[in-house]
This record gives C-alpha cells, structure tokens and sequence, in this order.
C-alpha cells in the first residue's frame, strides 16, 4: 500500500491506499466471466506505475 500511496496522493488525497486490508473478497473472478464488461483501452492520468501498465487493447468496465 505504501508504493501506491505516494502516487495516488495527487488525484485522490493521502487516505485511500492505507483501505488496501479494510476488504479483500474471497472471490475468484474468472476472465470467462468478466468479457461482457469489456470495453476500449483509455488514457489514465495520471499515468500508473509501471509494473501496474499493460499493452492490451482493452480494460474492463465494471
């Protein structure tokens, strides 16, 4: 949560990176499941930490 917190700061404000524990769902979601939900790949500003990045075409909207 701490690597996040430094860049989520800007758009958001010190406080939502310290929810990362609050709620983590036992579910598993299946890509299968997710496909109805898939929609064109869009900027992000700011833009996200390298290791968070893909080249897929596509994100999900759900």
């Amino acid at each position: 949560a701490r690597d996040i917190q430094k860049w989520e700061y800007i758009p958001l404000g010190p406080f939502t990176a310290k929810n990362l524990g609050t709620s983590i769902s036992p579910w598993i979601v299946t890509v299968e499941a997710l496909r109805p939900y898939i929609v064109d790949n869009y900027p992000q500003d700011p833009t996200p930490f390298p290791y968070l990045r893909h080249d897929d075409k596509f994100n999900f909207d759900i």
